[in-house]
């Protein structure tokens, strides 16, 4: 992902740019559709590359909301235009959530099923028979633990 936002100053008075406001709220659904995107077809690492700015345009957009909820009367003072862009940008902002929420869950429960069977086959190929004097076998032993855990958390 190439594209970035420089993102604006975050107000510290009683009034917002619903110019900005859409405009970085417009860059989180597209880095949340690449997000999807590479989700998807399970590039992590190129998930990873775009945390950074997502982070940043979250972050600013909690700011923003913060202000409009210490100034609920703002949102009365908004042009027809003004509310008119913010209803199509949360729309699609809506639609991107949904979708990131989807392939993130669809990559993470992919990734639980293949540390899964790693550990399984790990835990199968550990377990040895052994054998008396007689050719016999007397049960099995485990020659190693499992290398490494399930992280649950995600």
């Amino acid at each position: 992902m190439t594209t970035t936002l420089e993102l604006p100053e975050i107000a510290l008075h009683d009034s917002i740019q619903v110019s900005e406001l859409v405009a970085v709220t417009a860059r989180l659904t597209d880095v949340l559709r690449e997000e999807s995107k590479q989700l998807r077809a399970m590039r992590i690492r190129a998930v990873g590359e775009i945390q950074d700015e997502k982070h940043k345009l979250i972050s600013w957009l909690e700011a923003q909301k913060k202000i409009i909820a210490l100034n609920p009367n703002m949102k009365d003072q908004l042009s027809d235009a003004d509310r008119d862009a913010m209803a199509q940008v949360a729309e699609a902002f809506a639609q991107a959530v949904e979708e990131n929420y989807h392939q993130a869950s669809i990559a993470r429960a992919v990734n639980q099923r293949v540390v899964q069977a790693i550990n399984d086959s790990v835990r199968d190929r550990d377990h040895v028979n052994t054998y008396n004097a007689y050719g016999t076998t007397r049960g099995t032993v485990s020659t190693a633990g499992l290398p490494f855990n399930v992280n649950q958390k995600a």
